[in-house]
């Protein structure tokens, strides 16, 4: 009796306090036998959250980056250039080979939010976004098609 009275306030005198601004201590990742991948971390306490159909992604709080890959594609065959970077108010994606379809050209935030979406087709190789209204600061993008992923770091300048 006398140890556990000694345990109880050694504990409560001593032992680690949780924060409520703590995001997380430690996790795992686990692949199912479908091939799902699933990430935890354990005393996370907050839910942000994530999600999309079609090839699966489903996120919750900090343990995942601004900006989640749904597959790696190998596109080891097809370059992109970017120009100009610094941009002003137009973009140019250059590719190497022909990319199939609609790309999707996605601008996010430095915190991952999406400030714009458009759809387009490449002209002989050359995709160009152009009437960007974006404020002076770094933005990530992304480009999407079904055969092909790129991501990448612009700054704005006027």
């Amino acid at each position: 009796m006398m140890v556990f009275i000694f345990l109880t306030l050694s504990i409560s005198m001593f032992g680690q306090k949780l924060h409520h601004q703590m995001l997380s201590a430690q996790g795992s990742l686990v692949t199912t036998n479908e091939g799902v991948k699933v990430s935890q971390t354990i005393a996370q306490q907050v839910v942000i959250g994530t999600a999309t159909s079609g090839n699966t992604i489903l996120s919750q709080g900090f343990q995942h980056s601004a900006i989640s890959k749904k597959t790696t594609i190998a596109s080891e065959a097809l370059t992109t250039m970017v120009y100009p970077n610094p941009i002003s108010d137009f973009i140019n994606f250059q590719f190497s080979s022909p990319v199939q379809g609609k790309i999707g050209f996605s601008i996010f935030d430095i915190h991952g939010r999406l400030l714009f979406y458009q759809e387009k087709e490449a002209i002989e190789n050359l995709l160009t976004i152009s009437n960007l209204a974006l404020a002076d600061a770094e933005y990530y993008i992304k480009l999407e098609a079904k055969n092909y992923l790129y991501s990448t770091k612009i700054i704005k300048k006027s």
